[in-house]
Order: structure tokens, then C-alpha cells, then sequence
């Protein structure tokens, strides 16, 4: 699990700033993002998944609403989508073992 966590904060600190601060969301789903992955107190992962899922599906929508392309932005909130999916499985796969 701690490889994943690594792979997926080497993979955040590539993402560039996408754009002026007045086009992205209010609740910033990339420190969201990150706070997820590095959570370590295992009875605040879920919660802070679910945060992070929050705020990429809202900038998500708004990418959508908007007039202009962000491919790239678009790109990294569905491999954030599809990562922090993994994590929460894997979270609640070893949550299931401990029990």
C-alpha cells in the first residue's frame, strides 16, 4: 500500500497548475487529492476519499459547463477518479482482513 501511496504522490507533483485561479473550483480537488493519498490515520482515509471525490467530480462538471478546453485537467481528475477508487478499495479490502 505504501508503494501505491508513493506512485500516486510522484504522479500528483507532475500535475501542472492548470489555468487562472478564477476558473478552478473553490474546494481545490488536487490538495484534496493529496491529502487522501497521505492520509495515515487509517480512520480518516475514507472520509478524505470521499472529500477528494467531491471536489474532482464538482471541477469536473464545471470543465464541462465551461467554454474552453482543458484536456489536460480533465486527463488528471479521471486518473485522480480512478486512483483514489483503488485506494478505497484498498482501504476497505485490509479494513475486511483485520476484522
Amino acid at each position: 500500500m505504501r508503494t501505491f501511496r508513493n506512485t500516486l504522490l510522484r504522479w500528483v507533483r507532475g500535475v501542472k497548475d492548470f489555468g487562472p485561479t478564477h476558473l478552478r473550483a473553490s474546494s481545490d480537488w488536487r490538495a484534496l487529492y493529496v491529502a487522501a493519498v497521505s492520509e495515515t490515520d487509517k480512520t480518516r482515509t475514507l472520509q478524505r476519499i470521499a472529500d477528494a471525490r467531491r471536489a474532482s467530480e464538482l471541477r469536473a462538471r464545471e470543465i464541462f459547463q465551461s467554454m474552453h478546453s482543458h484536456l489536460q485537467e480533465e486527463t488528471a481528475i479521471d486518473e485522480a477518479l480512478f486512483a483514489l477508487q483503488a485506494l478505497e478499495r484498498s482501504v476497505l479490502h485490509l479494513r475486511a482482513q483485520a476484522r
